[in-house]
């Protein structure tokens, strides 16, 4: 199920990176261009559905995680040159106190020591993060920070709260016993402790204090006034109402309290006390979905008013991931942007119910939208199946992501740990195969990356023209499990590649339930945006991407030239391209002078192949360009080629080679 999977994704992602066939040389000079070219820091402020920096300028961003990661400085200088040469500009760490070595052997693994308590911090991973976002801070790259970070509260945290003799050592067990399960069964039951339970509450306000009033001595700012973070996270993907629901226990201390906290809520309400694992009427669970919006508007108050007072006054988000309604409207209150996290099917053109159909569940109207953990699904079998055809994500993600007006894409994983990063700040060994938790060292994934995050970056793609708006009514809390996480209503699949969509909570418009999206599937294989500018081809299996300033391809070639293509021609009728072309200095293509095209090729048995000619229309007639690759799947970049010209008509053919991206240049 779509959220069995999505929660796996926490602790297990590392464990899926693919077995490494081939080693290449992954090499990606440092393109001093208008369009890669460092941005210098600015404070964000949200308006409508977008971050704009004091100019009025959106600012979308294309970002990476970067998971439990405390290099040296070397290497923190390397891995923020290789991040700002593909465009990165924002950086989500991630699981960095995670109290585990697995994926950091040597060194600090956690920004705690974890001798017994959490509370103690290890000032050498600190003063390691600090350079490396500093580092960052210096090529433009904002920072989206968080509060938990997969945190394990040890029986020695007690100290934070004294109660009584017997309290404090009944609350040291039930921790101790909580950290003696295996982590899938402990891991729900943590995050929500401190939604509930005061000692843990305090903890996470005194990490949060020790955090946003720090003084990074590398940037001379405290966490909390540094506009390089762009966003607080509290907690993790967590919901109260989908924990319980999935039946999750805890240790009897934290059982009773959370018990008494919920008679406590009931009886507010002039109703009985009830068991909240086996609700017997609509009446309860009515009742338990409005305590489940209660702890969220609780904590998430709370909370944000302890980060007001130590200096940060940016956006605070409670959580992310789609879990339920009740969480989504009440995260509707207490959110400044909403997050959610994305694993699907990296080949959209199947089917009209695709990854972007799941992720319309959970956007809400007049708030920005950012997909915080973005990659193809962990499932093995789909691993397997979509490898030859995964090149199509980043084109996807770029294209329907500026249509459905996102606000940011992080990709998920740059890393974990250093265990797979190299000395040279990319992977340690260089990969064509899939490897969702090391994208540093993924050539595949690499290719596209700085074309399609200049589209999405530059908003070289149109927003919808026409958005739709879903709207739920009360009751949220549904029948159980499966209709909690399908949602309340759903649009038909297909809208979502044609509108933007965007859900709001309050009373239904009578003509919501006749509307066409919520009818039928739109009718035909052809599934055109309202803008015209994307094109998903169910039968040809192909995606088309036609842009005054973006222009790409994605799908099986077939003979025929694809729907709408003006630029590209693809001189091939069979296997599977992916062809992307940008402009570097901010024109429309047909009159850019610098251009930055890349293009990967699959054969009819999985296999890559060099053996792609790529022919550039509608270009400057009789000029020349220089050709210069900048990326390559075998173990060295191709020769730069002096020259190639453009015909009388204006079109280019692109000299062969294992080239996956080159630059071309007007001379």
């Amino acid at each position: 199920m779509e959220k069995e999977s999505q929660k796996s994704t926490e602790s297990s992602k590392p464990a899926q990176t693919q077995a490494v066939q081939t080693v290449q040389k992954q090499h990606v000079p440092l393109l001093q261009t208008k369009a890669l070219a460092p941005v210098a820091i600015k404070p964000l402020k949200i308006k409508d559905e977008k971050f704009v920096d004091s100019e009025g300028k959106v600012v979308n961003f294309w970002g990476v995680n970067i998971i439990s990661f405390f290099p040296d400085k070397d290497l923190a200088d390397k891995t923020a040159a290789n991040l700002a040469s593909l465009g990165v500009n924002m950086v989500r760490p991630h699981h960095c106190m995670r109290p585990s070595r697995d994926w950091n052997s040597q060194g600090s693994f956690a920004l705690s020591k974890y001798n017994g308590s959490s509370r103690e911090m290890d000032l050498d991973a600190w003063v390691r993060f600090d350079y490396l976002n500093a580092k960052l801070r210096e090529k433009g790259i904002y920072l989206s920070l968080a509060v938990w970070w997969t945190r394990n509260y040890e029986p020695g945290d007690v100290g934070i709260k004294k109660v009584s003799d017997a309290d404090d050592k009944s609350w040291s067990d039930a921790v101790k016993e909580l950290n003696s399960w295996h982590w899938q069964k402990a891991f729900d039951p943590r995050k929500l402790l401190a939604m509930f339970d005061e000692r843990t509450f305090l903890l996470n306000a005194e990490f949060a204090k020790f955090m946003l009033t720090r003084v990074n001595k590398y940037s001379g700012l405290a966490y909390g006034k540094d506009p390089q973070v762009m966003s607080l996270e509290f907690l993790n993907e967590c919901d109260p109402e989908y924990i319980l629901v999935c039946k999750n226990v805890f240790p009897e201390y934290f059982k009773k309290e959370l018990v008494a906290k919920l008679d406590e809520f009931v009886k507010g309400k002039g109703a009985k006390p009830f068991d909240f694992y086996n609700m017997g009427n609509s009446e309860q669970k009515k009742l338990f979905s409005e305590f489940c919006s209660f702890l969220i508007h609780d904590f998430s108050k709370r909370m944000t008013q302890a980060v007001r007072e130590y200096g940060y006054d940016g956006p605070v988000i409670f959580s992310n991931l789609w879990e339920s309604e009740t969480n989504l409207n009440a995260r509707s209150i207490t959110d400044s942007y909403i997050e959610d996290h994305c694993y699907g099917n990296p080949f959209p053109v199947e089917k009209k119910d695709d990854l972007f159909f799941s992720k319309t569940k959970g956007i809400l109207k007049g708030k920005p939208f950012i997909v915080g953990e973005m990659n193809m699904s962990e499932d093995q079998k789909v691993i397997k199946e979509k490898a030859p055809v995964r090149s199509m994500l980043p084109l996807a993600i770029s294209a329907y992501g500026s249509l459905q007006d996102w606000a940011g894409v992080t990709w998920f994983a740059w890393n974990h740990g250093s265990r797979d990063v190299g000395a040279d700040g990319w992977g340690k060994t260089k990969s064509r195969e899939p490897s969702i938790g090391t994208l540093c060292g993924d050539g595949v994934f690499l290719d596209h990356f700085r074309t399609t995050g200049i589209i999405f970056k530059n908003g070289y793609v149109k927003g919808s023209t026409a958005p739709i708006t879903l709207v739920v009514d009360e009751p949220y809390f549904p029948a159980g499990y499966h209709e909690m996480i399908r949602g309340k209503y759903n649009i038909k699949p297909g809208w979502q590649n044609i509108h933007k969509v965007r859900k709001s909570y309050g009373p239904v418009p009578a003509e919501q339930k006749t509307a066409e999206w919520m009818t039928a599937e739109p009718a035909g294989d052809i599934i055109k945006s309202d803008t015209g500018e994307i094109i998903k081809d169910l039968k040809r299996k192909q995606l088309t991407v036609s842009a005054p300033k973006a222009e790409g391809f994605s799908g099986y070639l077939d003979g025929k030239s694809p729907e709408r293509l003006k630029i590209i021609e693809i001189r091939k009728d069979n296997g599977f391209a992916t062809v992307v072309l940008v402009p570097l200095d901010d024109k429309p293509i047909a009159q850019s002078s610098h251009l930055l095209l890349s293009r990967t090729y699959t054969l009819t048995d999985g296999s890559e192949s060099d053996d792609l000619s790529v022919v550039l229309k509608g270009l400057t007639a009789n000029s020349k360009w220089s050709f210069s690759p900048t990326r390559s799947r075998s173990t060295s970049i191709d020769p730069e080629v002096p020259s190639v010209a453009a015909g009388s008509e204006g079109s280019l053919v692109i000299p062969s080679g294992s080239w996956t991206e080159c630059e071309l240049e007007q001379k």
